[in-house]
């Protein structure tokens, strides 16, 4: 997985994780990108407190590596995003002022089958204008079912 901003022409690094001894608050960009990428993840009804969030993303990467059209695949994919998207857009964007920690959009900029697995391209956008590109490889090695 790998979290990027472009400004001009060149990729600098957005989206940090670290392990620190004083606890912190996550927040703005880093608090949409990772909540998106935590229900995007999550295969649904996997969390007994609340059940209904997750896709069914998680299954869909386990069975990439079968024969499978990849026009259906693509379009899994792109509603398991979208599923995703409407979930976080419910979490984050009540209650709060703080318009850096809403999530306005997730735009998929590509999606390619490659021999290898799938590569997706996100653009996630928050209310408050801040971006930053994600880029999801969900390799096929070591997948057969």
């Amino acid at each position: 997985m790998l979290l990027v901003r472009v400004e001009g022409t060149f990729p600098e690094g957005k989206v940090n994780f670290g392990f620190y001894d004083v606890p912190m608050k996550i927040t703005g960009l880093q608090k949409v990108v990772q909540t998106f990428l935590k229900v995007l993840l999550s295969t649904k009804g996997s969390d007994p407190f609340y059940p209904e969030r997750g896709t069914f993303f998680p299954s869909i990467t386990v069975n990439a590596n079968q024969l499978m059209d990849d026009n259906a695949l693509m379009s899994d994919i792109s509603s398991a995003i979208r599923d995703a998207e409407i979930q976080v857009r419910n979490m984050l964007n009540v209650n709060t002022v703080d318009l850096s920690s809403t999530l306005e959009s997730i735009q998929i900029l590509g999606l390619d089958r490659v021999s290898e697995g799938v590569v997706i391209y996100l653009k996630a956008t928050t209310l408050a204008g801040e971006f930053a590109a994600v880029s999801l490889p969900f390799p096929e090695f070591g997948l057969d079912a």
